[in-house]
């Protein structure tokens, strides 16, 4: 059967938050095109900025846009836009400054987005979105998505993954507060705790709490200036079958990102680990995603309550650099 195609419409109004000159700025940085062109788009009601794509293309345009702070519609490739309901209430503030320890540098912001599984499961289906947007440091694109983490639930009881065009954004009171102490090895003393301080990571103090890399995620942390990122994040083990283990979890972590990207690859095959006394297990993947190549090393963990997953990655032309260090992040998590 052939795959539905969608057409993605910025619409003129910014969302509640930003003003239009922003919005104006960031949608120049994310389409690279001029203020004046972005202007005269944003002058008609909507303006179609791509035909005839697929629902991941399809959602990823649209999360790039919500992030620069405008309003996206996804309509059926070739209908007709319906006419634009009037203004309802504005959704809540999103914060677009994240709190952050005093001594770090500032840096550009990252994005996130969520969406919501429709399978009656009460689980989320969530879509990782790396923030390189607007740093124009190589000239990526807003949204580098990594689709990995997915209806693990859902999928586990050999159901197809389900997918939703709403997405919501969220912003976490406290995700990324950060503590000093000490640390071994090549990390310095950063310590980023979990809202509920009940996990955490230790990086160099030249990474900051980053929590929209992934609104659902526990922990979030970056240094944008180096391209080096790295999330973890929470599953209860009461939303899988009682005999999921570790194994199986990596394996649903590895396909996720395998059916979600472009010329993926195993750059390392997964090894065991025991990490803090959890076992674990760790592999490098890559993938080409909107064009861009990344690594992921990629963590995982297993408690008697929850799975963990820890991405840490970078862009493909610095992992031989970065490597190392991506790994020794991962190897920091630490239950309290």
């Amino acid at each position: 059967m052939t795959e539905k195609r969608l057409d993605v419409y910025l619409l003129a109004e910014p969302r509640a938050g930003f003003d239009r000159a922003t919005l104006v700025r960031n949608l120049a940085a994310l389409f690279k095109k001029d203020a004046p062109t972005i202007e005269k788009m944003l002058r008609k009601t909507r303006t179609l900025v791509k035909a005839g794509v697929d629902a991941t293309t399809a959602a990823k345009y649209q999360t790039a846009i919500q992030n620069a702070g405008g309003y996206c519609e996804i309509i059926d490739h070739g209908a007709t836009p319906a006419p634009l309901a009037p203004p309802v209430a504005a959704p809540q503030v999103i914060s677009v400054e994240p709190q952050v320890a005093t001594e770090l540098p500032s840096v550009p912001e990252a994005a996130a987005t969520k969406v919501l599984a429709a399978d009656g499961s009460g689980v989320w289906l969530t879509r990782i979105v790396v923030g390189v947007a607007l740093l124009g440091l190589v000239g990526l694109i807003a949204a580098v998505a990594l689709p990995a983490y997915q209806n693990y639930a859902a999928r586990a009881k050999n159901q197809p993954p389900v997918t939703s065009a709403e997405n919501t954004q969220h912003t976490k009171a406290s995700s990324g507060d950060k503590q000093q102490e000490p640390a071994t090895g090549l990390l310095t003393n950063l310590r980023t705790y979990s809202d509920d301080k009940t996990i955490s990571l230790t990086t160099p103090s030249s990474w900051k709490g980053e929590r929209r890399l992934n609104p659902e995620a526990a922990i979030g942390v970056a240094n944008l200036r180096e391209n080096v990122y790295a999330v973890v994040l929470r599953e209860n083990k009461t939303d899988f079958g009682g005999t999921f283990d570790l194994q199986r979890y990596s394996e649903l972590i590895a396909q996720g990102l395998e059916k979600s990207t472009q010329e993926f690859y195993v750059q390392e095959a997964p090894r065991k680990l025991n990490i803090g006394g959890m076992a674990a297990q760790q592999a490098a993947l890559a993938a080409k995603v909107d064009g861009i190549k990344i690594i992921y090393v990629i963590t995982t963990l297993e408690t008697a309550e929850h799975f963990y997953v820890i991405y840490a990655w970078t862009l493909a032309s610095q992992f031989a650099v970065q490597h190392v260090l991506l790994k020794q992040v991962s190897e920091s998590f630490t239950v309290h």
